[in-house]
């Protein structure tokens, strides 16, 4: 590694202890073999001053800052910050509830061998070409907002059977609920009555639920490469290598735009009078205007939780129609990494930052391309039980275009760069590279030694190392 940031003082082979003049405890987990970029640490400290320019609404505890911390848009990517007595809501953004999901397959990579152009072109029309077929009732959608997965159990029925429902395994789902890990149900849907009504009708189309996002965003089949601990492999059912696995990296898509936008805000507007501006940029919400955010911001988190539901039915319809048999499916887990968390009795800004809870699954995402790990969470009070989200970018979107695009990747996005028509489009062609340059392994750091430093600091222990087989890109 190069050599440090002023502010970073090594506290042994995992840990980097971030000074600043706030004196908040701040650490960053970072073995001497991960990147790490002086913008994002730069960032981190303007995103510090909080402590001060909270003006005693709250105080700014403690920072834990994951391995694949980069430059956010304010605060760094891979950021876990405790604070009490207040809410930044800008510290989340708009991505409000974006996370991974992980299903288990009884598909073994060989069934896929002959495929693949029939797999890439049904995936493309359910996901790009108006296939994605997802009636819902105003009960229903009204249902995900207050209760997210379980209330799809409890309404399914307004749509049983009919488009992807017919995919929704009501038993798998009731035994899948302990497996979401999010937040308690809210009785409240903030403003989002239009979109509960849609078109009023029973089973009206949604335009919002089953769309995988833009960004880092990713529906993945993947193929258990090596397990690493066996004991717990075969307890969470990831038997043998080359089984295949389906990873979702998705968000709340506009709706959580609308919290995030809407109560930022009202926080700038609600500044009081006389008392000088944040120098960090953040504003706090008023104690009124922080409840009402937080059950806004769980509708978001339940809507993403539902979104990466349909999305892994969707890869399941897929799957199931092109080897023309039922493919079975069961979730590992699911969790959001860009939500305020208060199941703790204190306000857990994640921003990128995962849970690693005692015993629960850990989804560690690689670039496109590149390995993904499952570990088991340890359950670390020093990291706040938390992990990082991926492999972290060490190259911004411009610079990573001159990567170019990593053409030996089965990805499948809206373009058909094989279709004929597009063959001759040199402009399409050229923006398709490029959108695919922007996510190569190389605009992002090496995921083992971010792995590495998630092991050795008994953050969590990896179980499984997944290879990608074809990506989803929005």
């Amino acid at each position: 590694m190069s050599k440090l940031h002023s502010a970073l003082h090594r506290i042994d082979d995992t840990t980097v202890e971030v000074q600043n003049p706030q004196e908040v405890p701040t650490k960053l987990y970072a073995k001497e073999t991960v990147p790490i970029e002086n913008s994002a640490v730069d960032e981190l400290l303007n995103f510090l001053q909080v402590q001060h320019d909270l003006h005693g609404m709250g105080q700014l505890e403690e920072v834990a800052v994951m391995p694949d911390f980069h430059k956010g848009r304010g605060i760094p990517i891979g950021t876990v910050a405790l604070v009490s007595g207040a809410v930044l809501p800008q510290a989340i953004g708009n991505d409000i509830g974006c996370g991974c999901q992980t299903l288990i397959t009884d598909i073994h990579a060989k069934d896929l061998a002959s495929v693949w152009p029939q797999l890439s072109s049904r995936l493309r029309y359910l996901f790009f070409e108006g296939g994605r077929d997802i009636p819902m009732s105003p009960r229903q959608r009204e249902a995900l907002l207050l209760r997210g997965p379980q209330g799809l159990v409890d309404t399914y029925q307004d749509n049983e059977g009919v488009g992807l429902w017919r995919y929704y395994d009501v038993d798998a789902q009731v035994d899948a609920i302990g497996k979401y890990c999010g937040p308690d149900p809210v009785t409240t849907t903030f403003s989002f009555s239009d979109f509960i009504v849609g078109s009023g009708g029973q089973s009206s189309r949604d335009a919002q639920i089953g769309s995988v996002g833009g960004g880092n965003h990713f529906v993945e089949i993947q193929q258990i490469e090596e397990i690493l601990d066996g004991t717990k492999a075969f307890e969470w059912g990831l038997l043998k290598p080359g089984y295949c696995t389906v990873m979702i990296h998705s968000g709340s898509v506009s709706l959580g735009h609308v919290v995030g936008s809407h109560f930022v805000d009202l926080a700038k507007a609600a500044w009081p009078r006389g008392v000088v501006k944040p120098k960090s940029g953040f504003y706090a919400l008023t104690e009124a205007l922080a409840e009402q955010y937080l059950a806004a911001e769980i509708n978001a988190v339940n809507f993403a939780a539902c979104n990466r539901l349909f999305l892994g039915l969707m890869v399941t319809r897929a799957l199931s129609e092109v080897l023309n048999r039922e493919v079975h499916h069961a979730l590992l887990y699911d969790a959001a990494h860009n939500w305020i968390d208060t199941n703790y009795g204190i306000a857990q800004h994640r921003k990128g930052a995962g849970p690693a809870l005692e015993g629960d699954p850990v989804m560690i995402p690689g670039s496109m391309g590149d390995s993904s790990f499952i570990l088991e969470g340890l359950g670390n009070s020093a990291s706040f039980s938390s992990a990082c989200h991926g492999a972290g970018r060490q190259l911004s979107r411009g610079k990573a275009l001159r990567t170019g695009s990593p053409r030996t990747i089965r990805v499948v996005t809206s373009v058909d760069i094989e279709s004929p028509q597009i063959k001759s489009r040199k402009d399409i062609l050229k923006r398709y590279d490029q959108r695919l340059a922007e996510e190569a392994p190389a605009a992002y750091k090496p995921i083992l030694p971010v792995i590495e430093t998630i092991r050795d600091a008994a953050i969590a222990r990896p179980v499984v190392r997944l290879q990608p087989l074809l990506t989803v890109k929005g």
